[in-house]
């Protein structure tokens, strides 16, 4: 090495010593003898000159210890207690599953749009997601399908089977194509064919008798609504392949069975597969209803679903408004209709919505603070409209408007000017317990002010109270009819 620069103009070329270093140690390892002892004089070379420099700028001393103070203390990251987002992300169904070994073959009247067969597939076994049915070909799809056309027979050992499901949420990334879960009706009431989360639905699975495949990997899916009201469910239900969904999946939990939030849910589509009549032979003329929607299994499981749920869920869809499912019941024209019409009127102007306030997202503790201030709020409305003490009766300069109780009497130390009776132990216990009677306690749970309005007593109640001869307790404000009210529809 010349002034800087290396004899082989390559080593030259490089921005970086280490890689051509790289590159040597790993062609010409083992090293041979001259080598090798030539870098081992120079790594000695440069250990001497290192000792040399030392010593002429003074003796070495090691370096004096990091202050606790500076140091730099690393925090450890906790991990979130809600790992949802993440696990839906770090599943992987290829664990579990195979993809399908062949594209299944068309099949299908000819489509006169294209010229080719009606149902043509994907490489996952499912029907061409851009393609919506006519009514039509729907029957042809479930009627003619070669799976089960030769089995007409027994209906049970089908190829195609007909699942009735729940739609489950967080499952995007399951479905080969964005438009893979939407409903195949083309007549379908939603102007986007979007079967949301909740809903029902019916899968058209073409490989469960084989089912090494994903299970979000079928044919297509349908609204059951829609399926109920373009065909006779139940005349399909005794010729074909109907089951309740309630399959136990390689994955673990089956997120789409219909016995998912209740049990009870599987018995209801049992039920319905095996006592449902056929249209043709329904009531006396042998038709179906106009108002139809009460007797189909949609109906049936909606009900089960609001009957089965937590009472204080339907407080709080009321309390929020719009178009939910206590109003609509799953039926889905009544569904698109009220939307329309919300629509409608806030384009009008009919509806006046509230304004959301341009501020920043609240953190939990901002909103822990503003809990507690809203409840100790609450309480000392209550306490002011609960009857209040004697002391607090004479400091008060207004009276209070549910109090019915006449004002207390003097004593009689200070109507004849007597000294008053000193003070016992008994006595001074006895007043103690009066006054953690009368004192009210301010409830653990948070109020809102429409339960803060049923606190006070009536004055019929307390009229009641006083002629009767034994003291009543209060009601609790733990009472549930306080924390959740009944609704009114």
């Amino acid at each position: 090495m010349q002034d800087g620069q290396y004899r082989n103009a390559i080593l030259n070329s490089f921005s970086s010593p280490i890689t051509p270093l790289q590159v040597i140690d790993r062609i010409n390892f083992p090293f041979d003898r001259q080598l090798q002892v030539a870098l081992q004089k120079a790594k000695e070379h440069e250990k001497e000159q290192e000792l040399a420099t030392t010593l002429r700028d003074g003796i070495a001393t090691p370096a004096p210890a990091q202050s606790p103070a500076s140091r730099k203390i690393a925090r450890i990251k906790k991990e979130p207690g809600n790992k949802r987002t993440e696990n839906i992300r770090a599943f992987n169904p290829a664990e579990f599953y195979s993809p399908l070994e062949s594209r299944p073959a068309s099949w299908g009247s000819i489509n006169p749009e294209t010229g080719d067969q009606m149902f043509q597939y994907t490489e996952h076994g499912e029907l061409n997601p851009l393609h919506a049915f006519t009514v039509g070909q729907m029957i042809e799809y479930i009627s003619e399908r070669p799976l089960h056309s030769t089995r007409r027979s027994n209906s049970g050992r089908s190829g195609l089977k007909l699942w009735v499901q729940t739609v489950p949420a967080d499952s995007g990334r399951r479905y080969p194509d964005k438009s893979s879960d939407k409903c195949r009706f083309a007549a379908c009431p939603d102007p986007n064919r979007t079967i949301r989360k909740g809903e029902f639905r019916v899968a058209f699975d073409e490989e469960s008798t084989r089912r090494k495949t994903d299970p979000f990997h079928t044919a297509g899916y349908v609204h059951l609504y829609c399926l109920e009201k373009f065909l006779d469910f139940p005349q399909i239900c005794k010729d074909f392949n109907v089951l309740p969904d309630t399959r136990a999946l390689k994955e673990g939990k089956n997120r789409m069975a219909i016995n998912r939030d209740h049990e009870s849910m599987s018995a209801i589509v049992q039920e319905f597969i095996a006592y449902s009549k056929p249209w043709s032979q329904f009531g006396r003329e042998g038709k179906r209803p106009e108002e139809y929607y009460e007797y189909t299994l949609s109906s049936a499981l909606t009900d089960e679903h609001l009957a089965r749920q937590p009472k204080h869920l339907s407080k709080i869809r009321e309390l929020r408004g719009g178009n939910h499912l206590d109003i609509h019941r799953n039926n889905l024209d009544l569904r698109v209709k009220n939307a329309r019409t919300i629509r409608v009127n806030k384009a009008s102007g009919l509806t006046a919505t509230a304004p959301r306030p341009a501020t920043a997202p609240k953190t939990r503790q901002k909103r822990k603070c503003e809990t507690k201030e809203e409840q100790s709020v609450l309480d000392d409305n209550i306490l002011e409209l609960s009857p209040c003490t004697k002391r607090a009766k004479r400091s008060s300069t207004i009276p209070s408007p549910i109090s019915t109780r006449r004002p207390s009497r003097p004593t009689k130390a200070r109507r004849t000017g007597t000294p008053e009776r000193r003070r016992t132990r008994s006595s001074t216990s006895m007043d103690s317990q009066k006054s953690k009677v009368q004192t009210p306690t301010s409830s653990p749970k948070k109020l809102t002010q429409e339960d803060a309005d049923f606190v006070p007593s009536s004055r019929k109640r307390k009229s009641e109270d006083s002629n009767s001869s034994e003291p009543k307790r209060r009601r609790s404000l733990r009472s549930p009819e306080f924390l959740y009210p009944e609704p009114k529809f």
